[in-house]
């Protein structure tokens, strides 16, 4: 069995705020799907993680990061696609109703490995530069 005891981030860690994981899915094509969710007053932060199971570690295939700034309505989506090699990025207002997200794709320029045994938690494992999951 395979054990991370700093993965999942539990209350008072990383902040003051309730235990964030919000759920976690087996599904049957050997992929766990982990969501965390930080509400503050004005901010909320979620991440998706999903994992695949190969040669017999968890690999994070996908991951997605959303942050939203609820006084403002300024939000950032962060999709990261480890399979194919790209990230893609979307800035926009949520209160602007009328105006498209800034949307901007990064190929990474070397693959990225990530297993579940190495990364420690959530927000700490840089991609590239200015780029955590």
């Amino acid at each position: 069995a395979l054990q991370n005891n700093t993965f999942v981030l539990r209350r008072g860690e990383g902040g003051m705020g309730k235990d964030p994981l919000k759920d976690l899915t087996v599904h049957p094509d050997q992929t766990i799907e982990v969501h965390f969710l930080r509400t503050f007053p004005n901010t909320e932060w979620e991440a998706t993680y999903i994992w695949q199971f190969q040669d017999q570690v968890f690999r994070l295939i996908r991951a997605e990061t959303v942050e939203y700034d609820r006084m403002h309505g300024d939000k950032r989506n962060i999709q990261y696609d480890f399979v194919t090699g790209k990230i893609r990025t979307s800035y926009g207002n949520a209160l602007a109703r009328r105006r498209r997200p800034n949307i901007t794709w990064i190929k990474l320029k070397r693959p990225v490995d990530i297993t579940l045994k190495t990364i420690s938690h959530p927000l700490s494992q840089e991609v590239i530069d200015g780029f955590r999951l």
